[in-house]
C-alpha cells in the first residue's frame, strides 16, 4: 500500500496557504475597487460638466477630480469657480429681492456616481477582483 499521508497538510501549512490566498484576494479586490473609483470619478466630472450652466463655458470646464486623503477616495470639484457651486446648485437671493432657481448639476452627477460605484464594488467583490 502507498503512503496515505501525502494528501494531508499540517495546520500550519494550511493556515499559511489560506492567509496567502486571502491576501491575494484582498489585493486584487482593492486594486479593482481603486480603478472603479477613479473611472467613476472621471465619469462624474463629465456628467457635472455636461449638466452645469454654460453661459461662458468657464464654469463647466472648471470641474476636475483629485485623489482624496484616504486610499480610494476621489473628490470632484470646481478648481477655480468653487464660489459659484453652492449658489448655482441651490439658488440664491437676488440683489433686488426674490431668488434664482437652483440649477442642480452636482447632486445628480454625485448620486449617479454613487449608485454606479456601489454596483461595481458588489460585482468586484463577487468576482474576487478579477
Amino acid at each position: 500500500m502507498g503512503n496515505s499521508n501525502k494528501n494531508i497538510i499540517s495546520s500550519d501549512d494550511f493556515s499559511k496557504e489560506l492567509l496567502s490566498a486571502f491576501k491575494d484576494y484582498t489585493e486584487d479586490v482593492t486594486q479593482a475597487i481603486e480603478k472603479a473609483v477613479e473611472a467613476t470619478a472621471k465619469e462624474a466630472v463629465k456628467e457635472t460638466k455636461k449638466s452645469a450652466p454654460n453661459k461662458t463655458g468657464k464654469y463647466s470646464k472648471s470641474f476636475v477630480q483629485k485623489k482624496g486623503e484616504t486610499q480610494g477616495e476621489r473628490i470632484v470639484y470646481s478648481k477655480d469657480r468653487y464660489q459659484l457651486t453652492h449658489l448655482l446648485e441651490h439658488g440664491h437671493a437676488k440683489r433686488n429681492g426674490g431668488r434664482t432657481k437652483p440649477i442642480e448639476h452636482i447632486g445628480p452627477a454625485r448620486d449617479k456616481a454613487v449608485e454606479t460605484l456601489e454596483k461595481q464594488i458588489e460585482d468586484i467583490i463577487k468576482k474576487g477582483g478579477g
